[in-house]
């Protein structure tokens, strides 16, 4: 859980970065949202129960005990059959904008969130994952969105290039934008998450994938990611439960 946070904190950072490098050659633009931005009310109940709702059902489907595959012989590793699963963006926003500053601050290695990010949305479609920030500078607002296609190769490795990048509701090539985070990222980030970050901006170039989406879950067992399907408003994803590599490697030591 803690590579999630670094990595989703350290994508945050890259946005603002980027938005704090350019965003001055858009003014009018970069303060009218991208056409897809939809309004999420924070201060709601209906709201606050859906992120509540949304970090419950991600961790049962993680945690539970599943059978072992139909087709697992005995001399294989465990491992379930494969599963999916699906997230809906209104409960994706919810969470981002309610649970996920808590998230982060549980996490005593982690600085604190950028005042100066103000919200953020994701909207997931037509295999594609648009996301985007919102940041707060003085009385200004600043609209930063990525566009992102993601897949998980044949050998197992997931793939997050940014196909595009926009300020408010103008495009900006992705390889410009990013080579211009990169460029200043020192001066935007705190040491301690200039990796991660550095390795988000890889990422959104293409120029590497995420080699071992797994995600360990401490009792012996991990979730590989099989494959991400963005589609009709909904992450579509399919994994499987099998046994802890790295722990099924120690006990093999």
């Amino acid at each position: 859980m803690q590579r999630i946070r670094r990595f989703t904190l350290a994508g945050t950072l890259t946005l603002v970065g980027a938005l704090s490098i350019v965003g001055v050659t858009a003014f009018v633009l970069s303060r009218t949202a991208p056409a897809w931005w939809e309004p999420v009310d924070v201060e709601s109940p209906a709201t606050a129960r859906r992120a509540d709702d949304l970090e419950r059902a991600v961790g049962h489907q993680l945690t539970l005990v599943r059978d072992p595959a139909e087709s697992l012989l005995p001399v294989e590793s465990w491992r379930s059959d494969d599963w999916t699963t699906s997230i809906q963006a209104e409960d994706a926003n919810a969470w981002l904008n309610t649970n996920l500053r808590d998230w982060l601050a549980s996490d005593p290695k982690l600085p604190n969130w950028p005042e100066l990010v103000d919200s953020l949305r994701v909207r997931f479609g037509d295999g594609l994952i648009q996301v985007g920030v919102m940041v707060e500078r003085g009385d200004r607002a600043r609209y930063l969105s990525a566009t992102i296609r993601p897949h998980v190769d044949v050998d197992g490795s997931l793939w997050l290039e940014a196909t595009s990048v926009s300020i408010g509701r103008l495009g900006i090539p992705a390889a410009v934008m990013l080579d211009r985070a990169g460029d200043g990222l020192a001066e935007l980030v705190p040491p301690e998450l200039e990796p991660q970050t550095r390795s988000m901006l890889r990422l959104f170039r293409g120029a590497e994938p995420v080699p071992h989406p797994v995600i360990r879950l401490g009792d012996g067992r991990q979730v590989r990611l099989l494959e991400i399907v963005p589609r009709n408003g909904k992450l579509v994803v399919t994994c499987r439960t099998e046994v802890d590599d790295s722990d099924q490697a120690s006990r093999d030591d």
